[in-house]
């Protein structure tokens, strides 16, 4: 069982308010929190991602297109994929980022 808290997570980027909370050499889940209007620029990610939004709205943008994604939604987005994320709403957004490697 894995508990996820921040005691026993590692922050991924200094800019960002994103925590990494488990990595197996095949898997990896961040934490990533989003501040109203905060973005993460586009770019590209060599590896399977799907983000799960467990809180707030998040815009994300998968080559050009657009999608909203809300509390309990689901994105799957292959390593092909360029990526743009913005929290779209007026509070904060939490996005459960799972990465396949």
């Amino acid at each position: 069982m894995l508990k996820i808290n921040t005691l026993n997570s590692k922050k991924v980027n200094q800019e960002l308010d994103a925590f990494k909370y488990y990595d197996d050499g095949c898997n990896e889940i961040i934490l990533l929190s989003l501040k109203p209007n905060e973005e993460i620029p586009e770019h590209k990610n060599p590896l399977f991602v799907l983000f799960y939004v467990s809180s707030g709205s998040v815009a994300v943008e998968l080559d050009g297109q657009k999608e909203i994604l809300e509390q309990n939604d689901m994105l799957p987005v292959s390593p092909t994929q360029q990526r743009k994320l913005k929290n779209t709403g007026d509070e904060p957004a939490q996005i459960l980022v799972i990465k396949q490697k």
